[in-house]
């Protein structure tokens, strides 16, 4: 049995060809290191940033392999391989097209074409975090009660939260209840100091307020310290808040303290908080508005446009209505019954029952009283109370339909100016 071996190169030839010198055989290895050292094209170069975060994430972790056979006795071979292997990661870092070619060119296949702009590895790459979940932790793909889903948030900042709470001791399967109570606890503060959850302290501005945020997230019932969720950047806020659905929503909102939900509906931008007050459904919207102080009730209103404004107070029940409406104070009431449309204010003013109809009114000055009763048709004038219009004055009583002043008491009618006397029917 014959014992020769084929004859190597020397390390003079090993650096040419390394090198791309020209002058020297052309053979496989050429055509492979040349191939490998190609710089990339525009349909390779498209998938440069997935290539190299799914290198790292996959290829940068030791891995310990038998040293017996593994090792590379040769000099020139060592050589050979650092080399060889600087420039295939340099061609994995440009798309891995042309190390792919390579490849293809030592086996003997041809791989599978590349479309432009296509990337040759998955489109999420998820990356390693610095500290690995313990025994009954969630992973960052496991589901988790309260998760809303899709959406702008709730994607990769709902998986950080998942991993959030986790370090709080819940496992997958937690109970929002169980989740509610890991993000409460006191290490929070540490875990959020690890580089995986900067994303969320980048969102809402520091670490304190991360764990409500992401009961928000997590379309949790409960915030964790709801006394800080008006610390939370006000868009952020308002986006979060915007992508609960409304049996989420309502029951989060209504279990926020008068201070913190006045902090946080005021600080929204008014797109987002008509959004927010449109959604909730009337039990909630009631608990919402009746828990704010006057001031922030008044803020809220009149920030609302007049669309949405008509929606929110058409939408509360008489008792609810009566009280934010003799809760706001007169220049505020003023502005939000001036703002609403024709329909709406009918609809606002006959829902009211005597009392508080006739609180509202003549808590007005005479000017805009006449501006809103002039907006209301006659049909709608009829069903308020003589009783409420005998309080407003001589001069606001005076614009109204004969058919409304005919029902007034004969007291009433008689300090009317005797022009309006004149026109009325005689009884």
């Amino acid at each position: 049995m014959s014992t020769s071996r084929p004859q190597g190169i020397d390390r003079q030839t090993a650096e040419h060809l390394l090198d791309g010198a020209g002058g020297v055989d052309p053979g496989q290895l050429t055509r492979i290191l040349a191939a490998a050292a190609a710089p990339g094209h525009d349909s390779e170069l498209a998938g440069e940033e997935t290539a190299v975060a799914a290198f790292q994430a996959h290829h940068l972790t030791p891995v310990t392999t038998p040293r017996r056979g593994q090792m590379i006795k040769s000099p020139l071979a060592r050589l050979l391989t650092a080399k060889f292997l600087t420039a295939a990661a340099a061609a994995l870092a440009t798309g891995g097209a042309a190390l792919a070619a390579s490849v293809g060119a030592l086996t003997g296949h041809s791989p599978a074409p590349v479309h432009p702009g296509a990337s040759q590895y998955p489109s999420t790459v998820q990356a390693t975090p610095a500290t690995q979940p313990s025994r009954g932790q969630t992973t960052a793909g496991s589901p988790s009660p309260g998760s809303t889903g899709g959406g702008t948030i709730t994607g990769s900042a709902a998986v950080l939260c998942r991993d959030l709470a986790s370090q709080g001791g819940v496992t997958g399967t937690a109970s929002p209840a169980a989740l509610t109570q890991a993000l409460a606890s006191p290490v929070m503060s540490q875990a959020l100091s690890n580089p995986v959850f900067s994303r969320l302290t980048a969102a809402t501005g520091e670490a304190a307020t991360v764990p409500d945020y992401c009961a928000m997230v997590l379309a949790l019932p409960r915030l964790p310290q709801p006394a800080l969720v008006g610390d939370l950047p006000p868009a952020v806020l308002g986006q979060v808040l915007t992508t609960l659905a409304p049996p989420a929503l309502a029951t989060m909102v209504t279990s926020w303290p008068g201070t913190p939900l006045a902090q946080a509906l005021t600080a929204v931008p008014a797109p987002a908080l008509a959004t927010v007050l449109t959604t909730l459904p009337a039990p909630a919207l009631a608990t919402v508005l009746t828990t704010l102080p006057a001031p922030a009730l008044a803020t809220v209103l009149t920030t609302l446009p007049a669309p949405a404004l008509g929606t929110v107070l058409t939408t509360l029940p008489a008792p609810a209505l009566g009280t934010v409406l003799t809760t706001l104070p007169a220049p505020a009431l003023g502005t939000v019954l001036t703002t609403l449309p024709a329909p709406a204010l009918g609809t606002v003013l006959t829902t009211l029952s005597p009392t508080p109809l006739a609180q509202v009114l003549t808590g007005l000055q005479p000017t805009v009283q006449s501006r809103i009763l002039d907006e209301l048709p006659a049909s709608e004038l009829r069903q308020l109370a003589p009783t409420v219009l005998a309080k407003l004055p001589p001069s606001v009583l005076a614009t109204l339909p004969t058919s409304v002043l005919a029902k007034l008491p004969p007291s009433v009618r008689a300090e009317l100016p005797a022009s309006v006397l004149a026109q009325l029917p005689v009884s």
